[in-house]
């Protein structure tokens, strides 16, 4: 069982904590503090903004002056007191100001697609794995050849390549997508793509195990990448080395995912077991599920945790205690599970029956069936949320929107 433990609060009201007592002139602001240093908003939602001032001496002020303001108003508002509101599809930032301090928090404002198929893209050799940069660049993996294939939203037609490594199983932008990773399977290493350039510009071994999947960290720092003997990898980003290792399990992890706050990271062992890793501590804390558990996904506020299960209903636990909260069986056997940008929907594959199902969070139900057919893979949201790409064995890729 996942022990409780304290989680980072994102909803709070403007939060100036604490005291500092002076029968002189305030002290001035020297540093600020916000939380969440950067925001999605659902479209036509809020998302409230906590902020900590400090002096020279890190002493947090009371009651100090702060302002917010923000770059585009057309696509976020801020009020006096640092409540965010999405009112169109976009990026814009807010600066928060204290005194002769400021910072700034990025904004984004996302929601879903509509649940349509609008298309499919003929990729040959079985394309697998896929990701979608910010600014809407796709890659694409094919288990049979040694390439991604690039495609740029809203244009779904993919065309240039990238060489990589052997069957290139997942792929993982840093966030403002200059940079991608790919665990190239059968060549045992993590390749790293100079987006600009289009070229593999760097290689790093994996000592043990073929590499399965990969995520990069919220802030850029590090990678994590997992392989087909349990273990898992932290690589630096700067580096391009690997700093740190965990033996997790016997069996292949096949799932990789963070908590909003960045410091836990969670994995999912084919053998059936849950981890959670507490990045800053290296502390592991593991439950058993059961079943051949694949993708898992993290609500956006950190408190719910989703896992597809090939050999099982798709389970729904508490990221704070790791207890079973409930199953949809209707999600049963699935492979590749994605949550949508806004946080409303869950997309899951089902690479034996040919389908992709959407899956209302909040009711636990499946609210559309798509029949794509073949045998579809991995899946990816555009940035802002209108569009999802899935792979399909069967030599194409859906396009949903």
């Amino acid at each position: 069982m996942i022990l409780p433990r304290w989680y980072i609060a994102l909803g709070l009201t403007l939060a100036l904590a604490g005291c500092h007592e002076s029968t002189g002139p305030a002290p001035a602001a020297a540093s600020i503090d916000v939380t969440p240093s950067a925001a999605d908003i659902p479209l036509g939602g809020t998302r409230q903004l906590s902020v900590t001032v400090r002096d020279a001496q890190s002493r947090v002020l009371n009651n100090p002056a702060v302002t917010f303001a923000s770059t585009d108003t057309t696509v976020a508002t801020v009020s006096g007191t640092g409540l965010l509101t999405g009112r169109a599809l976009g990026f814009a930032s807010v600066t928060v100001t204290a005194g002769a301090v400021a910072t700034t928090v990025s904004v984004v404002v996302v929601t879903h697609p509509s649940g349509t198929v609008a298309g499919t893209a003929a990729v040959a050799s079985r394309p697998f794995a896929i990701a979608i940069s910010r600014s809407g660049l796709a890659y694409a993996g094919r288990q049979d050849l040694p390439y991604l294939q690039l495609s740029q939203l809203p244009d779904a037609g993919f065309g240039d390549s990238v060489r990589v490594g052997s069957d290139p199983t997942d792929i993982a932008f840093t966030s403002m997508g200059t940079t991608a990773y790919v665990t190239n399977q059968f060549s045992l290493n993590v390749g790293v793509i100079s987006v600009g350039v289009k070229r593999s510009v760097d290689s790093i071994p994996i000592p043990s195990g073929n590499p399965f999947r990969v995520v990069v960290a919220p802030d850029d720092q590090y990678c994590y990448v997992s392989t087909s003997t349990g273990m898992l990898y932290e690589i630096s980003t700067v580096t391009n080395t690997i700093t740190r290792q965990l033996a997790l399990s016997v069996s292949p992890v096949n799932g990789l995912a963070f908590q909003p706050n960045g410091d836990v990271l969670y994995a999912t062992s084919t053998g059936g077991s849950l981890f959670e890793i507490t990045l800053s501590t290296g502390v592991v804390r593991f439950a058993a599920v059961g079943g051949t558990l694949q993708d898992i996904a993290v609500s956006l506020d950190g408190t719910e945790l989703y896992i597809a299960n090939e050999a099982g209903a798709l389970d729904v636990r508490d990221a704070a205690t790791g207890a079973d909260l409930t199953t949809i069986p209707a999600a049963a056997n699935a492979f590749a599970l994605k949550l949508s940008p806004d946080g409303t929907e869950l997309y899951a594959s089902f690479p034996s029956s040919g389908l992709v199902k959407i899956i209302d969070r909040a009711s636990r139900s499946v609210v559309q069936t798509l029949g794509v057919g073949g045998m579809p893979r991995r899946i990816a949201f555009s940035r802002l949320g209108t569009t999802a790409l899935i792979p399909n064995e069967s030599g194409f890729i859906s396009v949903i929107k």
